[in-house]
């Protein structure tokens, strides 16, 4: 190697983290007999080879002392919430409410059975503004509406592309999961707001308000396309819709890429390949139901474009 410049060779081997295949003629032998890459291999040697240092203890010690200071910080806060269930009758839960609100799917479908059974508190129809993100959905939230619908041309949209599938499910997924954060965000706010404004005094008004109120997000429909490939694909977009938080699901019977239904050139596949992949749809449904637990599978609705 090259020596020179104010600066030995030595000097700048020891600098630099060699990998332990260097070659021979790289490595500069000193009078000692050593040179300075055998040096630093004996000195890693020599720390592996040390029993625990006194850093492991420092940070084990830190961990333990950072727990109890977590345990005894939390304990006036658990105490102070017991007393005031106590002192209002009512029970305090620490876990957000909207934990211990129905699934999204069954929501949704309990809304709609009341709006076919004629047992709506309203007379106005369900309405659905679309929503593609988590300030639009805040905003249909905050509006009050009683569901929403996720638009995959409100997404292909904001990412620059019109609606012709050139959003892929990924990116529909992303969307999803930002349109269920928005909407949890709000159902959030609102019950905390409701539980500030509730005196003390009107229990049984309190009492009759809880079990009418429902403190879960809106429920929320999604857009799926033609489930982004064959039936298998379609398997895969209820999975992760579901996982992600929507309501209900809605599979098309274009053929894929697809255009957006508005618009006027839309192909459509055959009867029995449309039946199987709504078919598909639903059996991904059922299983996820089976495995998350009863009415969390999301409602599914099939869509023609045929007509």
């Amino acid at each position: 190697m090259y020596r020179g410049g104010g600066q030995s060779a030595c000097h700048v081997m020891n600098r630099i983290d060699f990998l332990p295949t260097v070659p021979k003629e790289m490595i500069i032998q000193h009078k000692g007999g050593m040179s300075p890459l055998q040096r630093r291999r004996r000195r890693r040697l020599s720390r592996l080879s040390r029993p625990a240092s006194s850093c492991y203890l420092l940070c084990s010690f830190v961990t333990v002392l950072l727990t109890s200071c977590r345990s005894s910080a939390a304990a006036p806060a658990a105490a102070a919430a017991s007393n005031q269930s106590t002192r209002t009758g009512r029970s305090t839960c620490m876990m957000p409410t909207c934990c211990l609100a129905v699934s999204p799917p069954e929501r949704l479908r309990k809304l709609l059975e009341d709006e076919m059974n004629n047992k709506s508190n309203t007379n106005t129809p369900i309405l659905l503004p679309c929503c593609y993100d988590g300030l639009t959905a805040r905003l249909v939230a905050r509006a009050k509406f009683r569901a929403t619908f996720m638009t995959g041309f409100g997404v292909s949209a904001v990412n620059g592309y019109p609606d012709t599938q050139l959003i892929s499910y990924n990116e529909m997924m992303l969307a999803a999961s930002t349109v269920a954060e928005g909407l949890s965000s709000v159902a959030l706010e609102m019950g905390s707001t409701e539980d500030a404004d509730a005196t003390e005094t009107d229990a049984e008004a309190d009492a009759e308000a809880d079990a009418d109120a429902d403190p879960g997000p809106i429920p929320c429909i999604a857009d799926g396309d033609t489930g982004y490939g064959n039936a298998i694909n379609a398997k895969r977009t209820v999975f992760g819709y579901a996982r992600a938080g929507m309501a209900g699901i809605m599979i098309e019977d274009q053929v894929a890429p697809k255009r957006c239904g508005h618009v006027a050139g839309k192909s459509v596949i055959g009867f029995d390949e449309a039946v199987q992949r709504v078919k598909a749809a639903c059996d991904a449904r059922d299983e996820y139901a089976a495995m998350y637990g009863p009415g969390t599978g999301p409602l599914i609705l099939a869509r023609t474009d045929s007509l």
